[in-house]
Formats: C-alpha cells, structure tokens, sequence
C-alpha cells in the first residue's frame, strides 16, 4: 500500500515539474518598421540556452527556458540588411514579447592597420550614438587582412576601433559618421603610443591629488586623443599612452574638488615621457544657477576671467540640467563670470561684476533674457568665414552675443538686446580683408540683418608656430612668417615684433624697422625669434607673440598676426 502511495506521489510531482517546465517559454515575432515580418533572424537568450529562428512568419517560441533574465540578441544573418538588437528579459512562465522591430541596416566597414600599414586583427569595432549610448554590434572584430564591417541603422555615429589585447596601440575614434547607405570609411591607422607618465600633487603641500582626469588634445589639429586609463589613481599617478607629437595636456581634478584644472602646452612625445610631479593649486568653488525667462538655461558655457581679462583653464564649465555650475578658481579678487547660453536658447549672455574668491562663493542666479534675433553676413570677394562680429553697448561694454562667429556661408546668428549697439567685424587673421565697423540699433524682438564688406587690404601677414609650444625662459621660438604686398609696386612698410602678456603692457621686441616688401610673397619659414623675460605671474599662462606692420606716412596698422606660446 505504502508502495503504491509512493509511486502515485511520485507521478503527480513528475507530472507537476513537467507542466511546469512546458510553461517557461519565450515567443514573439520579429517585424520590421512597417510591422512586415522578418524570416531567418536568430534568437539568442545566451548562457547557454537553446535559440530559435524566426519562420516565415517573423514568428518564434524558445522551450523549455528556465525562468531567469536574459540578455535576448535578435542576430540577422550576416550581410542581412538588418541591424541587430539587444533587449533585456525577463522570462516567467509563457512569456510573449510581443512584436520585436528590427531597423533597416547598413555596413559600416573599412580596414584597420598600424603606423607600418601592416593589417590589425582582432581589433574590437565599437559604435555609440550621439548621446554615448553604445550599439549592439556583432561581428565586430577585424579579420586577418585588417577588415571590418558592422551593420548599424541609419543615423550619426561614432566609430571606435579598438586596438587587439596587449599591445601598446591607440584606439581611433571617427566622430560624426553619417550613415545613410553602406558606408566605407576606409583606412584606420592606430598609431603606436608611448607611455607619458607622473603624479599630480597640490602646488604647496605636495599632497597627491587623486582621481584626477587627464586629456590629451594635439596642438596642431586640436583633435582629441582616445585614451583608456585616463584617470590618476588615488595617488594622483598616471600613466597613459600617447603617440608621437605635440600635445596639449589638461588634468581635471574631480567634481567637487577645490583643486584648478591644469593645462600644460605643447608637450613633445617622442618616447616614453615623464612629467614628474603635475602641480595644481588648490582654490575655492564658485557656483551658481542660470536661469532664463522660462526656467534653468542647461548646456551654458561659463567662463572665468581673472583681474586682467585673462580667461581660466576651467574644465566642467557647462551648466547641468538645472543651470547649475561649480568651478574650482584660485582664491582671488576681480574675477569676472562669463555666461554664454546655447545659441538654441535665444537669449544674451551675461559679464557679471568683479567677484573676490576667498573661499566657497555662490552667485546666487544669474538671470538671462531673451534678446533679438539679429543675422549678420560679412563678404569680401566672397564669404567671409570665422569673421568674429562683436557688438558694444553705448558705455563701450562688450555686449555677450552667442554664435558670432561666421560660419562657411559669411553669415553669423546672434541675439541683442534692446539698444544702440556699435559693430566690429574682424575677420580671420590670414584674411584678405580690413576689419570694419557698423552700427545697429534694436527697438524690439523683431530679427535685423545687417550686412558688411570689408575693404581689402594693401598688406597681409600671418605668423603662425607649431602649435602651442613651450619654451623655457630666454629659450627660442621658432615662427613662419608670411608678408604678402597686395599691391602691384614695392610697398615701405614699418614692423614691430612685440610679446603681449595678460598681466602688463606689450613687451617689444623690435620697434619701428623700415621694410620694403616685394610685389610677390615673402616667407619667412622657422625664424628663431628668442624670447623676452615675461613677468613671474605670466609665467605658465598664454602669452603671445606678436607681428605688426604700420604705414611709415600715417602709421595707420596694415595688418597684424599673433601667435599663442607658453614661457614655463
């Protein structure tokens, strides 16, 4: 009798457990946009679980499948002009997602090789939205001959590819990769990197400072270098690779941290490189809120600028969501906040008065108002572009217009408040034409156009340095300089060679030196020009070299050019 109880017992459990296995199950139907289905995609819960392919009728069913989460991959065949997807999970009984989209696909493809053009395998292709969100890419890595081709949907990507695993190679990021159809982007070098390392520690104390961020950006293109392990460690050491060049490096202590950013100028890898101890000073936070006429201003540019106009290197100096900022300064006084809203928002920026920083300031809010629309064209013999088009208030106060620089067309959108405003157009250094000067007058919202033609120039000059380079105290600059007579004799001219520094008046270098210069252009390439002693205070900071040629009879200025170094 017992046996018989036992076995009964034993066929209602089994019976149980199978029933209830038969109920962990996953079903859907793969569609594309339209809601057609898609035959022949594979359904991968992972871990080891069986997978389905879709029939005919985008439909698929996965049984048994314990209950569990899953990372479920929908995986088009290869070359399938589908784009994958990656949906997390969750399976508890008969569980029907539903109708699962898949988007139209295309190859984004190209060749990955190092700095000999020898092919890359096994590099990793990542590719992230505009906001950092990453992709679903299988496939991902390049095969022996260096190829590689994900299949993403149309839009604006970011492309990363990834060096192999144990190698001293950089990865690349192509930014701004508009898929529309199969895209090539052809060659991608990974350049070999070099270790620059050292520790970042506060100025007086030496004390390290931790977690501190680095970024490298080449002086020359002003390109940003993709660097992994961009961080110091709780000692403030750091070690990152970085290929042969010029590079700017800025070191970013944490959020929060009183400690000011750093930026050293036109550092030279050649090889392993160490900085040696990165010192930082330790200041005060200064925060507060920017608001608009209808709530917070997010995404405003916040700049410092010291007693002498000078702006601060200030990493994180964008407002959050709420229009909130916090920016470490050095202690000081006559500090001035620059606040330059998104051009989307439509409203002025704003120079607040001078500020003393002795210790945590808040600003309160900064209030920001609408202004009008105003659109400006600059042309010469055409376009003007990178033209900078400032405009004055009546007392002579520079009036915080966004989006004043002219764009590939010579056009430029701003907005102004209500006023008389004057206008200084002053195109780019290297451009054909004078700077010129205008006034407008705004009564309301309504937009203005206001157009502008620069007279041409009978001189052109550029003066241009390798980046941003920097020199030791009496050390040598080397410079190109450019003197172009627009005219069709030989022009008299006088030069002046000056050094301009935030702190103090021109340095001059050479005054006054009668030229006369040719009817075709002069270049002059790597003149060594050697360095005037520049103040202790500007020591560190940009200073600027400076070339201007003047008309002997008026002494009206010709033309001028700079070019920015540091003296460390």
């Amino acid at each position: 009798m017992n046996t018989l109880l036992l076995r009964s017992f034993a066929a209602v459990v089994t019976a149980a457990l199978s029933g209830a296995l038969g109920a962990q199950s996953l079903t859907g139907r793969v569609v594309d946009p339209n809601g057609l289905p898609i035959a022949g995609i594979e359904v991968d819960p992972g871990s080891g679980s069986p997978t389905a392919i879709t029939n005919a009728a985008g439909v698929f069913t996965i049984s048994p499948l314990p209950a569990d989460s899953y990372d479920v991959e929908y995986l088009p065949a290869i070359a399938a002009p589908w784009a994958a997807r990656m949906i997390v999970t969750n399976v508890v009984g008969a569980t029907n997602v539903g109708d699962v989209v898949l988007q139209p696909g295309f190859a984004l493809s190209g060749i990955a090789q190092n700095g000999a053009g020898a092919p890359l395998t096994s590099c990793n292709i990542n590719v992230y939205s505009q906001s950092g969100e990453k992709l679903f890419t299988p496939h991902d890595g390049s095969d022996l001959a260096g190829h590689f081709s994900v299949t993403v949907p149309a839009g604006t990507w970011d492309l990363r590819v990834q060096p192999p695993l144990a190698t001293t190679l950089l990865a690349r990021q192509m930014e701004d990769v508009v898929v529309a159809g199969a895209v090539n982007v052809g060659v991608v070098v990974l350049p070999a990197g070099h270790a620059v390392s050292g520790t970042v520690v506060d100025q007086t104390s030496l004390v390290p400072v931790g977690n501190t961020r680095l970024r490298v950006t080449d002086s020359v293109t002003g390109e940003r270098l993709l660097i992994t392990n961009d961080t110091a460690n709780t000692f403030g050491a750091f070690s990152v690779l970085v290929p042969v060049g010029m590079w700017d490096v800025d070191f970013e202590p944490p959020a929060g941290n009183t400690h000011v950013g750093r930026r050293k100028y036109g550092v030279v890898v050649g090889g392993p490189l160490t900085l040696g101890q990165v010192k930082v000073k330790n200041g005060a936070l200064v925060s507060g809120v920017v608001n608009g006429p209808t709530g917070p201003v997010a995404g405003a540019d916040i700049d410092i600028l010291d007693s002498n106009g000078s702006k601060l290197f200030s990493p994180r100096d964008i407002t959050d969501a709420a229009g909130a900022f916090s920016i470490a300064v050095p202690t000081g006084s006559g500090y001035r906040i620059r606040v330059e809203p998104p051009t989307s928002a439509k409203l002025v920026g704003k120079l607040t008065a001078p500020v003393s920083v002795s210790g945590a300031t808040s600003l309160g809010t900064i209030a920001l108002a609408f202004g009008a629309p105003v659109r400006g064209v600059v042309t010469g013999a055409g376009p003007e572009a990178n033209a900078e088009v400032l405009f004055f208030d009546a007392i002579g106060g520079e009036v915080i217009a966004v989006g004043n620089h002219t764009d590939a067309r010579g056009v430029c959108n701003t907005f102004l408040p209500v006023g008389a405003h004057d206008i200084d157009v002053r195109p780019e250094e290297g451009s054909y034409f004078m700077r010129t000067r205008g006034q407008i007058r705004i009564v309301d919202l309504r937009k203005r156009v206001v157009r502008f033609q620069p007279k041409p120039k009978t001189l052109r000059c550029t003066l241009t340095a390798f980046g941003t380079p920097t020199v030791a105290p009496g050390g040598t600059l080397l410079a190109d300089i450019l003197i172009d007579n627009r005219t069709a004799t030989p022009l008299p001219v006088l030069m002046d060679l000056v050094v301009t520094t935030p702190s103090g008046p021109e340095i001059p270098m050479l005054t006054g030196v009668p030229l006369t210069t040719p009817t075709v252009p002069l270049s002059l390439v790597g003149t060594p020009i050697v360095v005037p002693p520049v103040p202790t205070a500007d020591l560190g900071k940009l200073v600027r070299l400076v070339v201007r040629f003047r008309d002997p009879s008026t002494q009206e200025v010709l033309d001028s050019a700079t070019t920015a170094f540091v003296v460390e």
